[in-house]
């Protein structure tokens, strides 16, 4: 767990901006030059598991550099990491005042918004960090899944679109933006990204379960059951493919094996328990009938 939050921290610093070598401190930069030499050696600190002695160097070059505009930027992402969901707020806060026009500091912390389950205010920052960042493909990606969790299909549909024509090989926005599509029941545009996804990332299984969603919405039974299987394949670990894959079997008949799926997708995801109860229900009824 400690080397997961390490790597975490390692990896947000190394694109949140470089910090260049220890310069040459002449007297009429003092303050700048305090600044540069803090900020190398707490990201030396950070890439060496002291993140503690990072925050302190941090907190120096705040009190005795106050003229700088990243010390909160990086002292929020660190108690971002420690889940010290008070202190990030508050250095994220400040690091905007400091610099209302970087569009990473935006983004960084629309995104910590959004690990928060705060969605609506997510889009406000990620909103501005797209103003000021307009052709930053990860950052449209972003904002459009943030929309798809609040439901509104339409605009993340918008934003998965930019962030494809900023990125043609972002396997992830062409399926993002063909399960939205589906959800809208744009089934025949939703096909060509499913398909773009797998091209791009054939191990990719969300790309088959939502080519399977798309041939279900299709009528093509046999085919979503193909995709899905190919998804389990890769991962046979998600509820909502079993589930999915259970909708289909049940549509056509096959009442056993979605009972089956049925019963994975409630045993893996919690989300699936009551809607695969009910539907188990149904299928067994349906079994007696048949039979």
């Amino acid at each position: 767990m400690i080397r997961a939050f390490l790597i975490f921290l390692i990896f947000i610093f190394s694109i949140a901006g470089s910090v260049s070598a220890f310069p040459y401190i002449s007297e009429s930069k003092i303050d700048k030059n305090f600044a540069k030499v803090g900020h190398t050696l707490a990201l030396a600190y950070v890439a060496h598991g002291n993140v503690f002695r990072a925050l302190e160097e941090y907190s120096d070059i705040i009190e005795y550099a106050p003229n700088d505009v990243y010390a909160n930027y990086y002292m929020a992402l660190i108690y971002e990491g420690l889940n010290n969901n008070r202190l990030a707020q508050r250095h994220y806060l400040q690091a905007i005042k400091q610099e209302p026009n970087d569009g990473k500091i935006y983004y960084n912390y629309g995104m910590f918004q959004m690990r928060r389950n705060k969605e609506k205010s997510a889009t406000k920052y990620l909103e501005k960090a797209i103003k000021l960042s307009p052709f930053d493909a990860e950052i449209f990606y972003d904002t459009g899944v943030v929309y798809s969790d609040l439901g509104d299909n339409l605009k993340a549909i918008e934003y998965f679109k930019k962030a494809t024509k900023l990125d043609t090989e972002f396997a992830s926005a062409y399926n993002n933006l063909c399960f939205s599509l589906a959800l809208e029941n744009k089934f025949e545009e939703a096909l060509s990204y499913c398909q773009k996804a797998i091209m791009l990332d054939s191990r990719s299984f969300p790309a088959y379960d939502s080519l399977g969603f798309v041939y279900a919405g299709l009528g093509e039974h046999d085919k979503a059951i193909e995709n899905y299987e190919a998804a389990l394949k890769i991962n046979n670990t998600v509820g909502e493919i079993y589930f999915h894959l259970a909708q289909v079997l049940e549509a056509k008949g096959c009442y056993t094996d979605a009972i089956t799926n049925y019963q994975m997708a409630k045993q893996l995801d919690k989300r699936f328990k009551w809607q695969s109860y009910r539907a188990i229900k149904k299928c067994k009824k349906l079994c007696k009938t048949k039979d």
